[in-house]
């Protein structure tokens, strides 16, 4: 007995087992990092803003080398006190929650030509190197965050439970945690992927 199968079936079959094949191929390497724009380049400049206390530029600087510092990725930050992108500290939503605020700006082709990083001047900040108490908010992370951003990551799309295998992209922050500091593979993937 032969089977006969009509075309339209038989293509349907096959571009179902063609799907079914790829999701099993990606699963365990699709990855969560969302992109919203890039750099035509591999690398910015930033400076600090008048606003911005003296005691934020080491936690500022940090934010920034942390993805400078990704082997895989060839992305570099570097300061420059005549940049156009630029680190401010400011009064956002007066201690309400939004810890800072990354914006950019695109130009036509689709690239970020600029960045402004803004701290919220209202909260409880930690500025040094080891770790903050718990109602505090590490400025290390928020800037490795924030410079995260700058390079056109948005927040990834993985669940974050607030633990250091969390990516530094999550969408929220736990106050006295340090777990932003160092991008995960998650961030590193993006930043690699865009920015080889």
């Amino acid at each position: 007995m032969k089977i006969k199968i009509l075309p339209r079936v038989f293509s349907l079959m096959i571009a179902v087992m063609l799907a079914v094949l790829s999701a099993v191929l990606t699963w365990g390497t699709t990855q969560a990092y969302v992109f919203s724009a890039n750099w035509s380049g591999n690398g910015a400049t930033w400076k600090y803003g008048s606003s911005l206390p003296s005691s934020f530029q080491d936690g500022t600087s940090f934010g920034a080398y942390a993805w400078t510092s990704i082997g895989s990725s060839s992305w570099t930050y570097t300061y420059n006190s005549g940049s156009s992108n630029e680190v401010r500290y400011v009064n956002i939503d007066g201690g309400s929650g939004k810890l800072a605020e990354t914006s950019y700006w695109v130009d036509g082709q689709g690239y970020i030509t600029q960045f402004l990083i803004e701290y919220d001047n209202q909260e409880n900040w930690y500025t040094g190197s080891s770790t903050p108490g718990g109602s505090q908010i590490d400025l290390r992370s928020i800037a490795a965050h924030e410079f995260g951003h700058t390079l056109g990551l948005w927040h990834t799309d993985t669940t974050c439970n607030g633990t250091s295998s969390d990516a530094t992209m999550c969408p929220f922050y736990t106050g006295g945690s340090t777990w932003w500091r160092t991008p995960a593979t998650d961030d590193i993937a993006g930043i690699t992927d865009y920015y080889p």
